[in-house]
């Protein structure tokens, strides 16, 4: 009996790398049953596999010719992240109509650059306007949606009457919201409603949805979603969390991460904090002084991810010693502009991860069975911090946001991590419990939920 052929799978991703980094691990995933061409910025192509994020070993690679060269966009930024979809959803769009097909639909214009017929696209939803290209060239596609089930909720509920506020500097800086139910929809920015409209638009036209996300997580949200009509028989898959199994360093990282092992093999087991807001986001100098003061007040050996810009802004007790930090084998702490993430939360000694929520931290969380003390700053963060909290492996401080209304004290932080990491000198918290159970859940090994929903994706491809 002859072998299923394999489909070929085009992979397209935008250039953030909180978008295409879980999209790498989709296909990596997907090519062990299909053969994958990943499209990116062409910019981004050589970055990633000088970062070792992926190779032409794990599939081809395609450098989507769209004028992309930033280095680090980000969805705080509206006015970077605008220009960034100007050019990029484009050449998206011409990608698609010249690739070509086994379908026999004529391309547009020609060549595009791949030869080998398209079966099957899996993009980015947020650039839903250029995949719909799909749609009419027969092409069978798949939404990748990059964070949390609840924006795709917020996806279906929004129309062309969906309440905005005006556009302003700030707007980019307030959280995402889900309305309570009965209520009415709490207003968004403009730009998310310009990038959830189009989502919503194209919805009834794809096969089906790949999450970054956990399905015994999301039992709830999943049944709101396919309340609504054009859910009903979508297919949904949740394949996450893509995490990637092995985390790519630098020659100069690899130093680093070394000495934070050894530094972490120091430490009693469950003893210590670990603090990163991301790399986008610094409190300010008086919230950095009372974040300082409540680690220290804790008692316990801290990790703490502070971009090299912020340094100087550090209280002088802690500042000082920076140079040193890893030249004595006592050093209760340890300042860190870049912080091997996976090694420190994979670590028996950690015991509490002091984030900002982050869909790709918030997952790395649950994958390692750490407790959460939740300070979102802006975006979908607040929902992923309240996604923790309801699952009884998170707190989430009082004062949160880029700009909050009042400086978080030190003892209200010291209050937080310790009601998340240590009942009394025990760190066998109720947290720490739920986190575990949790962790469980979400392995992605043969048998688990993941790993079903990935069989059901390659197959449903297949068909």
């Amino acid at each position: 009996m002859a072998a299923t052929p394999r489909k070929h799978v085009l992979i397209i991703a935008l250039p953030a790398y909180g978008h295409l980094i879980p999209l790498l691990e989709l296909g990596r995933k997907v090519v062990k049953y299909h053969d994958v061409t990943f499209a990116v910025s062409h910019s981004r192509v050589a970055d990633i596999k000088a970062r070792e994020l992926a190779s032409e070993a794990d599939f081809p690679f395609y450098g989507i010719p769209d004028g992309f060269v930033e280095t680090n966009v980000q969805l705080i930024d509206r006015t970077e992240f605008a220009a960034m979809m100007e050019k990029v959803l484009p050449a998206i769009r011409k990608l698609l109509e010249t690739v070509p097909t086994g379908n026999d639909r004529p391309s547009v214009d020609g060549p595009s650059g791949i030869t080998r017929p398209v079966d099957v696209v899996i993009g980015d939803n947020i650039a839903a306007p250029s995949l719909r290209v799909c749609h009419d060239r027969d092409i069978p596609y798949y939404f990748f949606n990059t964070a949390a089930a609840s924006l795709t909720l917020g996806c279906l509920i929004v129309d062309e009457n969906y309440p905005t506020i005006p556009e302003s500097e700030e707007d980019i800086l307030k959280f995402m919201e889900m309305p309570p139910p009965n209520a009415p929809p709490p207003p968004m920015s403009v730009m998310f409603k310009q990038i959830m409209m189009p989502i919503r638009e194209t919805m009834p036209l794809v096969k089906g949805i790949v999450f970054n996300s956990i399905r015994s997580m999301e039992a709830e949200m999943l049944a709101i979603i396919q309340s609504f009509p054009i859910m009903k028989d979508l297919p949904v898959y949740f394949v996450g969390p893509l995490v990637p199994e092995t985390e790519k360093v630098s020659v100069a990282q690899l130093d680093q991460q070394e000495k934070v092992r050894k530094w972490l093999d120091r430490q009693a087991e469950r003893s210590v904090v670990y603090v990163s807001f991301g790399s986008v986001v610094v409190p300010m100098t008086e919230q950095l002084a009372e974040i300082a003061k409540g680690l220290r007040k804790t008692g316990k050996p801290f990790i703490w991810s502070v971009p090299t810009r912020a340094h100087h802004e550090l209280p002088d007790d802690i500042a000082s010693k920076i140079a040193g930090q890893f030249e004595t084998e006592d050093s209760d702490f340890l300042i860190l502009p870049w912080a091997p993430q996976k090694l420190i939360l994979q670590h028996p000694a950690t015991a509490v991860f002091v984030s900002h929520c982050g869909w790709n931290s918030t997952l790395e969380s649950v994958a390692t069975g750490v407790p959460v003390v939740g300070w979102p700053m802006f975006g979908d963060q607040k929902l992923n911090a309240e996604w923790l909290v309801d699952r009884k492996m998170a707190v989430m401080v009082e004062e949160f946001g880029l700009k909050p209304k009042r400086v978080l004290t030190a003892a209200e932080l010291e209050s937080a991590i310790r009601r998340v990491g240590w009942n009394g000198d025990s760190a066998d918290t109720s947290y720490r419990q739920a986190a575990l159970e949790w962790k469980q859940k979400a392995a992605t090994g043969p048998g688990s939920d993941s790993n079903l929903d990935i069989l059901r994706l390659v197959s449903d491809i297949q068909s």
